[in-house]
């Protein structure tokens, strides 16, 4: 399924307003089961991004070679789906079953936002506008911050705690870390 323009551009317009911690955002997104569905198609506006991302970060000495290419599409879609699918356990243990598309509908539009922020910090430092030590800690300075805007994503749609909520990004963390260590032995 996927969304029309309107819907992209609330979905994004949401994305930026959760990103400053406005809860009423909420609002701008499609909760429904179809929303849910239709939100998947953030992993086809991320994937540009991605894909650049990770043929920036690639060693000197290596290349973007079709083999690598299909494994990394691989691990693009398994990560896409594995946490979505965890939540659904997730969201149990917590008692929050019924607002699942509440929270997992921003949290897919909001990897459009976090890619393309993550792209722009590797496009800096491979330009040499960053020098590789800032460009370090700009990059841990975000990756902490996208983590700080997950967990407020889980906390306003799932109506949890502080607690629950990190435990929900670090778990969406550990996925990711296994999914991107599998792509690297297999790559």
């Amino acid at each position: 399924m996927i969304p029309d323009l309107a819907e992209i551009v609330r979905a994004i317009k949401g994305t930026l307003r959760l990103a400053r911690f406005d809860a009423t955002a909420l609002a701008d997104f499609d909760r429904s089961y179809d929303g849910f569905w239709r939100s998947f198609f953030a992993a086809a506006l991320a994937a540009p991004a991605y894909f650049a991302l990770v043929a920036l970060r690639l060693p000197h000495d290596q290349e973007m070679t079709l083999d690598r290419f299909l494994v990394e599409l691989g691990g693009y879609v398994v990560s896409w789906l594995a946490y979505p699918y965890a939540v659904i356990f997730l969201v149990r243990l917590v008692d929050r079953t019924e607002h699942y598309f509440d929270y997992m509908v921003p949290y897919n539009w909001a990897v459009v936002l976090q890619v393309f922020l993550l792209l722009f910090l590797a496009v800096l430092t491979h330009a040499g506008i960053v020098p590789p030590r800032p460009a370090v800690l700009l990059e841990t300075i975000a990756v902490i911050a996208i983590m700080i805007f997950q967990g407020f994503i889980a906390r306003t749609g799932l109506l949890i705690s502080v607690p629950h909520a990190v435990a929900f990004v670090a778990i969406d963390l550990l996925l990711n870390l296994i999914i991107a260590r599998l792509v690297q032995a297999l790559a």
